[in-house]
């Protein structure tokens, strides 16, 4: 009891400090109805049973078939501590359709530069390619749409006027935090192998299976909501 009450007082502490550096709001539409999203999900955590911990294994293991060897072990330090994923800077706020479209592969944010001082992180927004599974020549390269597809429930950014544009491929998404040591910005490396691994999960036809690329956790979201993607038979 004494290790379940400590894990979900890491957990809360985690929440909140992330619900204080972006201000209850979603980074991406600035909405105040948020999901606290994982970078690296709970499911891929290193747990004490055997079965998660050969997840874990099996998943950095496969990494490093593609990756270098530090580049690997740079992603996986920033997952050792005690508390795992339960981390500020694993976390960051998300309407609900940003989540489910974030978890399922269907944008992804590029990490582009960070302060010096860690008060500022600029990444920018893409959708990803809408992509179900069929031969491709080796030569041909994937392609990054502009826009979001038409079945889309477009992702908006509210402007502090209320006016409201949809967000498009490019736009910038800047994290910044007032205080880097108690309430940290996203890590940069959990981003990064988001960015990398979002674009495969989004190339090799994930978005179109039911389960997400990255299988969100639910521990830290209140919301309900349903994500069903859509085909489009006449979308190119």
């Amino acid at each position: 009891m004494g290790v379940l009450k400590s894990k979900f007082l890491r957990a809360n502490k985690a929440e909140d400090a992330c619900l204080e550096r972006d201000d209850s709001r979603c980074v991406i539409t600035n909405l105040p109805e948020i999901d606290v999203a994982l970078i690296y999900p709970l499911s891929l955590n290193k747990g004490r049973s055997s079965a998660e911990n050969k997840t874990y294994n099996n998943f950095w293991r496969s990494l490093g078939i593609f990756w270098s060897k530090d580049l690997v072990a740079k992603w996986e330090a920033r997952l050792t501590d005690p508390s795992g994923t339960e981390l500020c800077e694993n976390l960051l706020c998300l309407c609900p359709n940003a989540h489910r479209y974030w978890g399922a592969c269907y944008f992804a944010l590029q990490p582009l530069h960070l302060r010096d001082d860690g008060k500022e992180l600029i990444t920018r927004f893409y959708w990803l390619p809408k992509v179900t599974r069929h031969t491709l020549q080796v030569r041909d390269k994937p392609s990054i749409p502009l826009h979001p597809y038409s079945e889309f429930v477009n992702i908006c950014f509210k402007n502090a006027d209320g006016s409201v544009r949809a967000m498009n491929s490019g736009d910038l998404v800047i994290f910044q935090t007032k205080d880097p040591e108690n309430l940290p910005l996203p890590s940069w490396d959990l981003l990064q192998m988001q960015w990398i691994l979002n674009r495969i999960g989004a190339i090799s036809g994930a978005a179109s299976s039911s389960t997400s690329f990255w299988d969100w956790d639910t521990e830290y979201e209140d919301s309900n909501i349903e994500f069903e993607y859509c085909e489009d038979e006449d979308m190119e």
